[in-house]
C-alpha cells in the first residue's frame, strides 16, 4: 500500500507471475504510469432513520469528506399542508418523491437556511458535524412538526452549490 497525494502520478510495475483473484498468473511483466485520483467528495446525514425523540437533543449528525462549508436548507411543514404531503407525495418516509412536477416540499413549508464553514483538513480526512433543529421548534405541542432538511455542498467564494448533497424528511 502506497499513500500519495491527489494528483500526483506513481509509477507501477508488475513482474510476470503475480497471481490474481481466481488464480490468474500475469505473463509478462506489465509497466504503467497512473494519476492519483482527488479523494471523493462526500456529504451525508449520517442516520437512516428520520425521527427525533422531543426528550433528546434534537441534533442530526452530518458526516462530510472534502467539503469547505455546508448549506442546511429547512423547511417546516406547515400544520395546514401536512394532508397535501400525504396525498401528494410517495417513496420513503425518509426521502418522500412528489407526484406532480410543479409542487414539491416548497409548496408546503416555510424556508428557513444557513451555511456553516467547516475547518480545513487533510484531503481525504472525515469530518463529523451536528445539525440542531431545536432553534426552529417551539415549546408545547405546536413545537413538534414535520421539517424537510437538504445539505449540500457550498462554496464560501463563489456563494453556491458545488457538490454532494443529502435531504431527510425529519
Amino acid at each position: 500500500r502506497y499513500e500519495a497525494e491527489p494528483g500526483r502520478h506513481v509509477y507501477i510495475r508488475m513482474r510476470k507471475g503475480a497471481k490474481s483473484y481466481g488464480d490468474y498468473v500475469l505473463a509478462k511483466d506489465h509497466d504503467a504510469v497512473a494519476r492519483v485520483p482527488d479523494f471523493p467528495r462526500e456529504l451525508n446525514i449520517m442516520a437512516e432513520g428520520s425521527l427525533l425523540a422531543l426528550g433528546g437533543d434534537r441534533k442530526l449528525s452530518i458526516i462530510s469528506r472534502g467539503i469547505e462549508a455546508v448549506r442546511f436548507e429547512v423547511g417546516r411543514v406547515l400544520p395546514g399542508q401536512i394532508n397535501h404531503l400525504v396525498s401528494q407525495s410517495g417513496g420513503r418516509f425518509q426521502t418522500p418523491s412528489f407526484v406532480h412536477h410543479g409542487f414539491n416540499d416548497e409548496n408546503l413549508s416555510e424556508r428557513f437556511a444557513e451555511v456553516r464553514e467547516l475547518k480545513r483538513l487533510e484531503p481525504g480526512k472525515t469530518q463529523y458535524t451536528a445539525f440542531d433543529l431545536s432553534q426552529y421548534l417551539s415549546s408545547g405541542e405546536s413545537g413538534r412538526g414535520l421539517f424537510f432538511l437538504k445539505a449540500q455542498a457550498w462554496d464560501p467564494l463563489r456563494k453556491h452549490v458545488v457538490g454532494p448533497e443529502d435531504r431527510r424528511l425529519i
